[in-house]
């Protein structure tokens, strides 16, 4: 026992210190982004620096190949002593070349002698001892997990299909039915029918049961069962569908894959068959089967079923089945009938059993799973408090099996989509995942690559959508355009992330008042969700969850130093902070995501401005408030995404010519403003149609001022809460690639007219919000329609006091999708539509409006999709022809007028009587939730 000592320390410090090479790649990464900011100033020029660059990327390769060791599904094989000593040398190398270098980033005064600083001498030396164990052959790849063959072997040897699955037969009556009907009626020509859901929904079951069904078998002549595995063998699934079909007699061991694909056209030619694929993964099982399934136009039917949407996607004769979950009748039925067979949940029981099943979230094999841990204690309360409670830890250690089956979707992933996964499941589970916010995060972190042609989001919306379609996530809202609004994950799922990170040591997955499971710095990452700051070293991402306030010195302290510079992501909106952490904030140079929630803001800080990856910057606090936007702004060429609750207003440039830097103050917004031609971006459209003089003169103001010198914001795809006045069209003409954009103006005396600025030029912006929010009756006009980018396809208007007549405008925009009209944005006794007006228009909401009366017609919005009227009190009726649009697939009303509420009744009934079942009419008696 003894002599196993040293050994079981020197595997604890082995171990360890894969954390610190992890910590020591990122810090590779940072040095080498460093380095091309130099190279942007001119500041490296010579042949030294780029050698020098060179050698941290051959330092980069080793370190990741000794992390790499830790990654795999095979027990860990550790890599020779040589290396771990080698990298641990490096580690503390590593880190002290980063602290020069960002020296050399904050300070100017380095760049005319950074070759004079950099440690080249130790890199290139760390380098060479690099070769030297490459050369000498003390590095064994074996150490870095399974063949692949091996991992073949070993993924093909997993059924996935022997799960108890099979015995959850309660629920699916719908489902089955309309599946049946597919399998026995429709179109003569063959067809393939798919199952899709994730693992444990009962896709297999239900295969099983329509399989089995004597209408199904009555109806074909052959049929079959084969199931696939994540390794597709061609010749496996020949043998086994001619097992299913050929007399035993027959023997086909010694035919090629050809011959056996020949055999079995010919015994399925003439007949109606129906050929179950069970578990695919892969749209190349189709792809190489399909010649071999005759097209006889008999009603011959292929059915199969999977966990990802795209490998069973079939370009013709397809129909694809996402299978929902369990309703809360059939999630307890099951529940009951597994637990109790014909008898019932005793009534002490009834209140923790209910809670128990709805924590299951209506997943089939859950439910199954978790009352074949109950039935170890029928009767006992305190046992079925305690497994509530943990029920992801208990299912994970009752279930191997289950997990197992999980853990098929996890390996089946690319390396890509795995990071992404496991992000997150390490998210708070309390409340829906914002897609834009995961989005955000996901770039921060690096796990979303760069695409030719495509922005990074939208690659980042291509990844959730992938593990969408495999049954990884879930949908919880959508947009008004249909895409994802929010998703979330299910608990089993997320417990196979927690177990995974947790392996990985990806991120450490909860932290409540300092209390651990592990240590700090053994993660990767670390997520905090409510509690005190403990004293930790190493982590490279931090979000808070649960608000509270607390004092900047809580947050931002000493033993704190040490995380904040290796961080990707600071979210501490849920922390309410007195003041902008100017201190923290100067070592933060590779900071990339940043949001904070601040009691008090009045201008954004000059410190900001020298976060240079900066990439996405929210800032919360008092909303109505004002907050002063500097032209330094321009200098954060990253900088994707800005959004601050309060208003933004813009320094004033005329004061920045004699060099202040003084910011327009509050009262210019309130006192009488000068002739309209002079409010530059603002104006109607007789004024942007005749610039005055006055105006020209401030342009050529303008474009004589120092901060003309700064960058263009190239990647700034959203800006919000930017107040619409002054110079903001100076703003605009800066930011050429604008997706989203906020507008939000206050506004107090009524001797005025306002409209929008000019966006024409914005051929990107594709979003716009304008909040407009008066304190006096100030009235405005929209602009001339060429004013809008003709890109635009989302509209929000919040405010008041626009003619409803001024719509008009509005329904001339070529690319319009979706109008929502919100708080009496718009005023007067009529909205009258005119034909062929909102070309494009798929969605339209009135939400909280005074408006008395609409008229339209069909004609008027030729390809609406969806409406739907909140808190419309005053409406009398939807025009009865709202209904006759062919495209109009979903009316909702919420808490409006009974006249209202009953003109959606008489459309709906309307369409019934002419066998229109389509249309789908929602009324609630409550105000939607926002």
């Amino acid at each position: 026992m003894d002599r196993e000592l040293p050994q079981i320390c020197s595997i604890q410090k082995l171990y360890i210190s894969f954390e610190s090479v992890a910590k020591a790649c990122k810090a590779v990464q940072f040095i080498l982004e460093d380095l091309v900011l130099l190279c942007d100033r001119g500041s490296i020029s010579n042949e030294t620096i780029v050698s020098f660059g060179e050698d941290i990327k051959s330092i980069g390769r080793f370190l990741r190949s000794v992390q790499a060791s830790t990654d795999g599904y095979a027990p860990f094989l550790f890599p020779p002593q040589e290396d771990c000593d080698l990298a641990m040398d490096i580690v503390p190398a590593i880190d002290m070349v980063l602290l020069i270098v960002d020296a050399m980033i904050r300070d100017a005064s380095f760049h005319l002698c950074i070759p004079l600083f950099l440690p080249v001498d130790i890199v290139r030396n760390l380098v060479e001892r690099i070769r030297s164990v490459e050369i000498h052959g003390h590095r064994d790849d074996t150490f870095l997990g399974l063949t692949n063959s091996q991992e073949e072997e070993n993924l093909s040897g997993i059924d996935g299909n022997s799960i108890i699955d099979s015995e959850i037969v309660i629920g699916f009556e719908d489902e089955a039915r309309e599946l049946q009907d597919k399998l026995t009626r429709g179109p003569q020509r063959r067809q393939v029918i798919s199952i899709v859901g994730m693992p444990g929904m009962g896709k297999t079951t239900l295969a099983r049961r329509l399989y089995n069904d004597l209408s199904v078998v009555y109806h074909f002549h052959t049929r079959a069962w084969v199931s696939t595995s994540q390794v597709f063998q061609m010749r496996n699934l020949l043998c086994r569908i001619l097992r299913c079909i050929m007399s035993r007699n027959n023997s086909i061991f010694g035919m090629s894959d050809e011959d056996m694909g020949q055999k079995l056209y010919k015994c399925l030619k003439g007949h109606r068959y129906l050929i179950v694929i069970d578990d695919v993964w892969d749209i190349k099982v189709w792809n190489e089967l399909k010649i071999y399934f005759p097209e006889d136009n008999n009603f011959s039917r292929i059915l199969m079923t999977s966990r990802i949407k795209k490998a069973v996607r079939v370009r013709e004769n397809g129909f694809i089945h996402c299978l929902r979950t369990r309703n809360e009748k059939e999630s307890w039925d099951l529940f009951n009938c597994k637990l109790f067979g014909d008898s019932s949940c005793p009534e002490e029981l009834m209140e923790i059993a209910n809670r128990i099943v709805a924590k299951c979230n209506g997943l089939p094999l859950a439910i199954v799973v978790i009352a074949g841990i109950l039935v170890r204690e029928k009767n006992n309360e305190k046992y079925w408090r305690k497994v509530h409670e943990n029920m992801g830890s208990f299912i994970s250690s009752s279930s191997k099996e289950f997990m197992d089956t999980l853990e098929l979707s996890y390996k089946h992933l690319p390396s890509e989509l795995k990071t992404c996964f496991l992000y997150l499941g390490s998210l708070p589970e309390i409340s829906d995942i914002l897609v834009t916010r995961l989005f955000q995060s996901w770039i921060a972190e690096g796990f979303i690559q760069e695409t030719e042609g495509k922005r990074l989001e939208d690659v980042a919306e291509d990844y959730l959508m992938d593990l969408v379609n495999r049954s990884l996530v879930t949908v919880a809202k959508r947009r008004s355009d249909g895409g994802i609004k929010s998703c979330n994950m299910h608990d089993v799922l997320r417990e196979l992330c927690l177990k995974k990170t947790d392996e990985k040591k990806f991120v450490l997955p909860k932290c409540k008042c300092g209390r651990n499971a592990a240590p700090f710095n053994d993660y990767e990452r670390f997520l905090m969700y409510q509690g005190h700051f403990p004293h930790f070293s190493h982590c490279q991402y931090f979000h808070t969850y649960k608000s509270h306030y607390v004092s900047d010195h809580e947050v931002f302290n000493w033993h704190t130093l040490a995380v904040y510079r290796y961080l990707n992501t600071l979210d501490l909106r849920h922390f309410i902070l007195d003041h902008f952490p100017d201190r923290i904030l100067n070592d933060l140079l590779h900071l990339r995501d940043l949001a904070l929630h601040l009691r008090r803001l009045k201008a954004l800080p000059s410190t900001l401005f020298k976060l240079w990856n900066l990439e996405t910057c929210i800032l919360d606090g008092e909303r109505g408030g004002k907050v002063i936007l500097p032209w330094a702004i321009f200098k954060m060429e990253k900088l994707r995404h800005l959004k601050v609750s309060a208003e933004l207003h813009l320094k004033d440039l005329r004061k920045c010519s004699t060099g202040g830097w003084s910011a327009i103050c509050p009262h210019c917004f309130q006192t009488k403003l000068p002739q309209k031609d002079e409010i530059i971006g603002m104006g109607t459209m007789e004024d942007r149609d005749r610039p005055s003089s006055s105006r020209n003169s401030r342009m050529e103001i303008a474009a004589s001022l120092p901060w003309r010198q700064d960058g263009i914001l190239e990647n700034l795809q959203s800006l919000s809460q930017i107040c619409p006045a002054g110079f903001i069209y100076r703003v605009l003409e800066r930011t050429p690639n604008l997706r989203k954009l906020g507008l939000h103006m206050t506004f107090s005396k009524g001797n005025d007219i306002l409209s929008f600025p000019d966006l024409s030029h914005l051929n990107h912006l594709e979003a716009l919000k304008f909040k407009y929010q008066t304190l006096g009756m100030v009235p405005w006009s929209f602009p001339h329609p060429h004013m809008f980018p003709p890109s635009l396809k989302k509209l929000t208007l919040i405010g008041s006091l626009v003619n409803w007549n001024e719509m008009s405008i509005l329904e001339l925009l070529p690319s319009l999708e979706v109008l929502k009209i919100k708080d009496n944005f718009s005023n007067g006794p009529q909205w009258e539509t005119s034909d062929h007006g909102f070309p494009c228009l798929k969605f339209l909401k009135l939400s909280y409006t005074d408006l008395p009366e609409w008229i339209s017609s069909s004609s008027h919005f030729p390809n609406l999709q969806k409406l739907v009227l909140n808190g419309c009190l005053k409406l009398k009726e939807i025009p009865y022809e709202i209904g006759e649009i062919p495209t109009l697939q979903t009316i909702q009303v919420y808490r409006s007028s009974e006249s209202t509420m009953e003109s959606a009744r008489q459309i709906h009934e309307s369409n019934i009587d002419i066998g229109n079942y389509d249309l789908k009419v929602f009324i609630f008696h409550h105000f939607e939730d926002c």
